[in-house]
């Protein structure tokens, strides 16, 4: 969360000067962050990084009376997933944690410091990351893959409508905010690879709240399901007013279908690896 925070306290500053952070414990990595960013910090343990253009004062010797110790077990669904899927988007080496929580939150999400560093953990246990000379890198990108489709959990729909309209790409434009909706990763398939373009286009919303159409079981051709999950929207791609679900997640909703959706993903997945040379 400290990631988030920080991007938001610089996001909103305008004028404001000598921006504070409270966290449960100012650790290396958030000192780190704060110190570029020219922010203070303290935390509930007494320790402090408070600077301004005319001082300096710092105190770290407090320990951490508020540990979070238990070890991430899903690393490949849920929010916890967003740091193998950055990784599986964007091209490597990193820098830092807080590299990755930036990278990540541009893609519109928010990732804790220490859920970063707990998922990487794991990951460099099973050597699919290695931290070496400063750097965070990708060394196995197809058991990386490999992984995130055995593991492949669908998103949790709260609710299901379809429908049948006119023109669905503009019903979504028009009753959605952007960053409510996505076409989900089999209706984004043909945006990916050569296969040709749904008959009924699926759609993830996060509220269906401002919809206003009849709904028709039989003869749909948009099927609109709300989920509030995170996965499933990062990293999406927008284009001419539509959003897809990313290449990643693409691949994963086709790898869990029949035969013909297999063979389509293999071509997407050929070209995530591709992209990751």
């Amino acid at each position: 969360m400290a990631t988030q925070a920080i991007l938001q306290l610089k996001s909103g500053e305008q004028k404001k000067n000598n921006l504070l952070l409270i966290v449960p414990y100012l650790s290396g990595t958030i000192v780190q962050m704060i110190s570029s960013q020219k922010m203070s910090a303290l935390d509930l343990n007494g320790n402090y990084y408070i600077q301004t253009p005319e001082f300096l004062a710092i105190r770290l010797d407090q320990e951490n009376q508020y540990k979070d110790s238990q070890p991430i077990k899903k690393i490949f669904s849920g929010n916890s997933s967003l740091v193998g899927r950055l990784l599986l988007t964007q091209k490597g080496p990193f820098n830092s944690l807080r590299e990755i929580g930036e990278s990540i939150a541009k893609r519109g999400v928010g990732l804790s410091v220490s859920t970063i560093s707990k998922v990487l953990t794991r990951l460099e246990e099973e050597l699919i990351v290695q931290k070496e000379d400063n750097q965070i890198r990708l060394i196995q990108s197809d058991k990386l893959l490999d992984q995130f489709k055995e593991e492949y959990v669908p998103p949790k729909i709260e609710e299901i409508i379809k429908i049948m309209v006119p023109d669905p790409f503009s019903l979504l434009k028009e009753k959605f905010p952007t960053l409510a909706w996505s076409l989900t990763g089999e209706s984004s398939a043909y945006r990916y690879t050569v296969t040709t373009p749904p008959k009924v286009f699926s759609v993830y919303v996060t509220d269906l709240i401002n919809l206003d159409a009849d709904p028709n079981e039989r003869f749909p051709n948009l099927i609109l399901k709300q989920t509030g999950e995170l996965p499933v929207y990062f990293d999406r791609l927008k284009e001419d007013g539509l959003n897809f679900s990313s290449k990643l997640q693409s691949y994963l909703e086709l790898s869990q279908l029949d035969k013909r959706e297999k063979e389509i993903a293999q071509g997407i997945r050929d070209d995530i690896l591709s992209n990751l040379k």
